[in-house]
């Protein structure tokens, strides 16, 4: 349960006219333009996307597809660099996602961890 409707909500984003934002914006005028990179960026613009299979790949081969936790993390990271790629998000919208999502992983980790349903502690 949300201790309240702010709870998880992120700070505002770099000012237009701050050194931050000058140096996301230059970050992704600079990023090379590889065939990964490009590759990458162009999963986002097909309706159909390939990207799970890919990501399902790489956490089979980083032998992480048994470990749910670990392999949601993977995945973030992988869909979280590949929005940079293709320039639809700046560094500090993913930072942002991304701590949004270890805050909201802690808090159902928590109530998990000290709620009646643990089974060490009810009784049928």
């Amino acid at each position: 349960m949300l201790e309240s409707g702010s709870q998880f909500r992120p700070g505002p984003p770099p000012a237009d006219d701050s050194d931050q934002k000058a140096a996301e914006l230059q970050e992704i005028k600079t990023i090379p333009h590889t065939f990964v990179t490009d590759s990458n960026a162009f999963f986002w613009q097909r309706t159909r996307s390939a990207w799970p299979l890919v990501t399902e790949r790489q956490m089979f081969e980083a032998r992480v597809d048994r470990d749910a936790p670990r392999a949601a993390r993977m995945q973030a990271l992988v869909d979280a660099e590949s929005r940079i790629y293709a320039g639809i998000h700046f560094r500090s919208d993913v930072d942002a996602g991304l701590a949004l999502g270890r805050s909201v992983a802690a808090a159902v980790v928590d109530r998990a961890q000290h709620d009646a349903g643990d089974s060490t502690k009810t009784k049928l």
